[in-house]
């Protein structure tokens, strides 16, 4: 259910949009490691709160932070300066990746 949120206000709709891109960029599959790009990169300690709130969909390791593209990430050339988070996500708790996503935001 946190996938998508109903509305019958545009203003409201449309601040759901902004805010959902407020800092997250795009998201890419590089081999097992789910990748998200940033537009801005995140405050000191973020990362380590993600970790600790977000630990339940690793299925190993910890969520990393990337200055430069990863190796296999595809269209790389297009956005090669955008810092970039990697996790090694379960593939199951979509709801949740968009609750990391508006704390990443909110960061």
């Amino acid at each position: 259910m946190f996938l998508f949120k109903l509305s019958d206000n545009i203003y409201e709709a449309v601040d759901e949009i902004v805010v959902f891109y407020r800092r997250y960029h795009s998201m890419r599959y590089v081999g097992p490691l789910l990748v998200l790009r940033l537009s801005s990169p995140l405050p000191p300690g973020a990362i380590e709160r993600l970790n600790d709130t977000y630990a339940s969909i690793l299925t190993g390791g910890r969520i990393e932070e990337h200055v430069t593209p990863l190796e296999g990430e595809g269209d790389e050339a297009e956005y090669p300066g955008l810092p970039r988070l990697s996790l090694a996500y379960n593939r199951k708790d979509a709801g949740t990746v968009r609750l990391l996503i508006n704390d990443i935001n909110a960061a």
